[in-house]
């Protein structure tokens, strides 16, 4: 799950760079020799614009992500049903979040 800090004002610079920069990381990792199963997750709706985090671009990032072809994860969805999953910043999960986040996963790789 990457791309909360991607979304930064500072950092963000188009969805195809995103993009490039997540086929890169997924070639590393195939080329380990352990030979991971790779899942990819979206981040978390963010509620605030805590140190220039976009939730425009996050919100994008899901179809994004999930055009990559491997297992997905769409976290976007159910964290923008329940503000209360997430941490006064706006941004981190809160414990119940963070378990929510367990679950979803526990469930994608049972699949």
């Amino acid at each position: 799950m990457l791309g909360t800090n991607d979304s930064k004002t500072q950092n963000w610079h188009g969805m195809d760079r995103f993009l490039a920069a997540m086929r890169l990381i997924i070639e590393d990792y195939r080329k380990l020799p352990s030979r991971p199963d790779i899942y990819l997750l979206s981040p978390p709706k963010a509620w605030s614009h805590y140190l220039g985090i976009q939730d425009e671009e996050i919100k994008s990032m899901a179809p994004a992500l999930k055009s990559l072809g491997l297992p997905f994860l769409d976290l976007y969805g159910p964290f923008s049903e329940d503000r209360d999953l997430i941490a006064l910043d706006g941004i981190h999960p809160k414990a119940e979040g963070a378990k929510l986040i367990a679950t979803l996963v526990a469930r994608l790789i049972a699949e």
